[in-house]
């Protein structure tokens, strides 16, 4: 029998991975900080699946060693495998007599179908989490439950429960307890809906000193790149893509995609500023998957763009036609020269270029343009 503290030292022990995690569900974040020995967890699943039971006898923590190593396949892209393992953790997660692993499981799940498209199921999982928290009288979760919900009905474009969500958590920026990490980043993407980026700002700043104090890497990515967003809203490119540079320094090590591309439409300008100063093959890689999950794998057809410009936007490619430069542009439209720049990344990030002439080539292309 394998002990788990000698063959995975830095992970101690499987329970030691679940205090560290301490605000379940988020998806289960503290176990991606052991990215680094995923490769030695995978090979001990692999042992399992290969009949060889006895390398371990605590069936809960080779149900964690399942989430750990489905996290990181998520986070890589590895769409197939990740969903491999969650499929075969999710039936002994549902007999569980309490429902937190089961919860990770459907958000894991949930975030997997969305990268695939496949959305169809996702209303009904939603509503089978519901049932089994009250039916294991786990009903400490159904707070995070209703911040899973919040998530996927932004996802999903809905905003009717924004308000009210904010108004139930608006409290959450007194409270500094670890435990409410997932609710508060939930919160937060709430503010930034409703534009209220200094307030989402203060609750960020909070969030990324307690992740880095606690070393929740995963957790401390998606809080700058959240931050990238809101400070470039209130057109402070510099700071927006600082903040984006320490999300992609972070992450480079262990080759995360996905908690970037989760936020691909609301951070490709921001992607193509820092694309800017950084071509490397990494920050390519991360492009390319954003660029797919905002535009999908074919062009938008023509007179029908995937995502609609502005009028603003709109008159300013039009400008940028007839070959005007920025300070131009401010002039003709009687606005700052950083508002320009930064609707020009916007019309970049929307037609998924990189530059004047490419943007003004497919919008002509897109029947966005008149010829």
């Amino acid at each position: 029998m394998i002990n788990f503290k000698n063959y995975a030292p830095h992970l101690e022990t499987l329970h030691d991975a679940r205090m560290a995690a301490l605000g379940f569900p988020t998806i289960f974040r503290g176990t991606k900080d052991f990215s680094e020995i995923a490769d030695i967890i995978e090979s001990f699943i692999m042992q399992v699946d290969e009949n060889n039971q006895d390398v371990i006898r605590d069936e809960y923590a080779l149900m964690e060693s399942r989430l750990i190593v489905a996290e990181y396949y998520y986070e890589t892209e590895a769409f197939a495998n990740a969903m491999e393992q969650v499929r075969i953790l999710m039936p002994a997660a549902a007999e569980l007599t309490y429902a937190k692993l089961y919860f990770c499981c459907v958000a894991l799940l949930v975030k997997i179908m969305r990268a695939l498209g496949d959305t169809n199921e996702i209303g009904e999982m939603a509503a089978l989490l519901e049932q089994k928290i009250k039916e294991k009288k786990s009903h400490f979760l159904l707070s995070n439950y209703h911040a899973f919900l919040q998530r996927n009905y932004l996802a999903d474009g809905n905003t009717g429960f924004i308000e009210e969500f904010y108004n139930e958590n608006s409290q959450l920026i007194e409270n500094n307890h670890f435990y409410l990490l997932y609710r508060k980043i939930a919160y937060v993407r709430a503010l930034i809906s409703l534009k209220k980026y200094h307030n989402a700002l203060i609750i960020l700043e909070s969030l990324e000193l307690l992740c880095e104090r606690y070393k929740r890497i995963v957790d401390l990515i998606e809080v700058c790149v959240l931050k990238s967003i809101a400070l470039y809203d209130l057109n402070d490119d510099i700071h927006a893509v600082n903040c984006l540079k320490k999300a992609y320094d972070i992450a480079k090590p262990y080759g995360y995609i996905r908690v970037f591309t989760d936020d691909a439409g609301e951070l490709m300008p921001v992607l193509n500023l820092l694309h800017h100063e950084n071509s490397e093959g990494y920050l390519k890689k991360i492009i390319i998957s954003a660029k797919k999950s905002v535009y999908g794998n074919t062009p938008a057809p023509k007179r029908n763009p995937y995502i609609d410009l502005t009028k603003t936007e709109l008159k300013i490619l039009k400008l940028l036609r007839k070959k005007l430069t920025y300070e131009e542009i401010s002039i003709e439209h009687g606005i700052k020269l950083t508002t320009v720049k930064k609707h020009i990344q916007s019309i970049y990030g929307k037609l998924g270029v990189e530059n004047k002439v490419d943007a003004v080539t497919t919008a002509l292309e897109r029947g966005i343009l008149e010829d």
